[in-house]
């Protein structure tokens, strides 16, 4: 599964009133949400470094 997927999949556990029945699992969705977030973002940030990269050795 793919970050983007992994997020969007967290998100849409988040939206179900059900989950907030379930004491502690909120708490450890929210932590997973984070982390997922955290680590897109620094996929993201190396894939802008790598095509940086590529475009400065096509030049």
């Amino acid at each position: 599964m793919s970050l983007d997927a992994k997020k969007e999949e967290l998100y849409k556990l988040m939206a179900d009133p059900e989950i907030y029945q379930q004491s502690g699992k909120v708490a450890g969705l929210k932590a997973e949400v984070e982390e997922t977030e955290e680590t897109l973002a620094r996929a993201y940030k190396r894939w802008e470094g790598l095509e940086a990269i590529k475009e400065a050795s096509e030049n």
